[in-house]
């Protein structure tokens, strides 16, 4: 098993494994961007409906500015360096119980006990960390949490501050 392996190895597989996940949801939200400056300058309001659902944005849609000013500030990649370290950490380089046994990459919380995997120790006893069918759900789901929550507020304020002056901030910053 990858419990003999240094943990050197161990490190490197998962970064590996990782990769690819990240830059594939980084990917989708690029062309979810994509997709409403298309419907912007073509007044497909279905379209823009359609992903402000998938962003929890609940806006009229009468003008596509109004649409394209939260498309600023949420439809936007997580950087890859941010979503790996959190990964990493999150997940012990995916050897915690909650990785191998849900797919949790990032120790997503869940109150609804269906969703998800119970800790040993909660605060809350209906707490447990969501479980995903895939690893590429739970990276999705980890960009979607950034992009939308208002715990990441001021993640996002600052990530469009950089972007503002001609930067694309990195993990570090953010």
């Amino acid at each position: 098993g990858l419990d003999v392996l240094p943990s050197e190895y161990k490190k490197a597989i998962f970064i590996r494994f990782m990769l690819p996940l990240i830059l594939r949801a980084n990917q989708q939200i690029w062309e979810q961007r994509q997709q409403i400056i298309d419907a912007k300058s073509s007044e497909n309001k279905i379209v823009m409906k359609k992903i402000a659902k998938i962003y929890k944005i609940d806006k009229s849609f009468t003008k596509s500015d109004v649409t394209y000013d939260w498309a600023d500030k949420y439809v936007l990649p997580i950087p890859t360096s941010l979503a790996l370290a959190q990964a990493a950490i999150e997940s012990g380089w995916g050897t915690s119980r909650f990785s191998i046994q849900g797919n949790a990459l990032f120790g997503q919380w869940s109150w609804s006990p269906q969703s998800g995997i119970k800790p040993l120790e909660a605060s809350n006893s209906q707490a447990v960390v969501r479980s995903f069918p895939n690893l590429q759900s739970s990276v999705n789901s980890y960009m979607k949490n950034l992009n939308t929550h208002h715990a990441y507020t001021e993640f996002r304020a600052l990530r469009n501050s950089y972007i503002k002056k001609g930067k694309w901030p990195d993990g570090i910053e953010l």
